[in-house]
């Protein structure tokens, strides 16, 4: 029956290594892994005879692989990878993992996001990081989070399990026209509004302009506007000015 892993070798197995070769630092006493008796897995340190280095081994049950990655719950070795959890003793249990050796067991998931400043917020187990790219181990679940001021945000979750590239376009967020009135000094008026440009849908982030005119009863012209940004909660109230009319200059003799 195998003993507890140490501390040290745990903090090991637990890193995010991405690459990382293993050397002196994460070799240690031999360990039986799996304490049932369908034991497939050990780790052992050998020493490299080579060069003297001390290397982590994976033992299959028929014969003994190096480590060459170590990452959170995944190993890989020159014949495959293995994934593991630590039981409530503190020890590893290893289920092979179809990944061939050739195959990147820690793929990077890319976002190429449109508009090209959206933010892009990846979280995986538990990390959370701003940036369009994250790297994890292979059968990973990555939420993806994907937002931008005016536009319908995007939020996924998505396992990955190949280096891959996702694009997402985000939808601009429509926006409704205000309602708008006119006033003549200080009291409400029925003027002639229009407003500008004339859309079939309009987005957060448009600008329009709000225009007024009115005639009175003594034929006097009035005329306003007002220019607003979308979405824009409050009724648009146009003030009215008088529009003053030329003054026509006396014909010549």
């Amino acid at each position: 029956m195998g003993r507890p892993l140490r501390k040290d070798t745990i903090e090991a197995m637990e890193l995010v290594a991405s690459g990382k070769t293993l050397s002196k630092q994460v070799g240690y006493n031999k360990y039986h892994v799996v304490e049932d008796a369908d034991e497939i897995v050990r780790l052992a340190e050998v020493e490299d005879l080579d060069n003297g280095d001390v290397v982590l081994v994976l033992h299959d049950g028929e014969d003994d692989y190096p480590v060459i990655k170590i990452m959170k719950h995944l190993f890989q070795t020159t014949n495959g990878a293995y994934a593991y959890t630590l039981d409530a003793e503190g020890k590893p249990v290893f289920e092979s993992k179809d990944i061939s050796v050739n195959s990147d067991p820690t793929p990077t998931l890319t976002i190429s996001a449109t508009p090209a400043d959206a933010t892009v917020v990846l979280t995986a187990d538990g990390y959370e990081q701003k940036g369009n790219k994250i790297t994890v181990a292979t059968g990973t679940e990555v939420a993806i989070a994907v937002s931008k001021e005016g536009y319908d945000s995007y939020e996924a979750n998505k396992v990955v399990e190949e280096n891959e590239t996702l694009e997402i376009a985000l939808e601009r967020t429509v926006a409704e026209l205000p309602a708008a009135s006119a006033t003549l000094d200080g009291a409400a008026v029925e003027a002639t509004i229009v407003h500008a440009p004339v859309a079939e849908t309009y987005y957060e982030g448009d600008v329009v302009t709000f225009s007024a005119t009115y005639t009175d009863a003594e034929e006097h012209n009035y005329a306003g506007s007002e220019e607003v940004t979308l979405p824009h909660a409050e009724p648009v109230v146009i003030t009215l000015a008088l529009v003053e009319e030329p003054v026509e200059e006396p014909a010549g003799e």
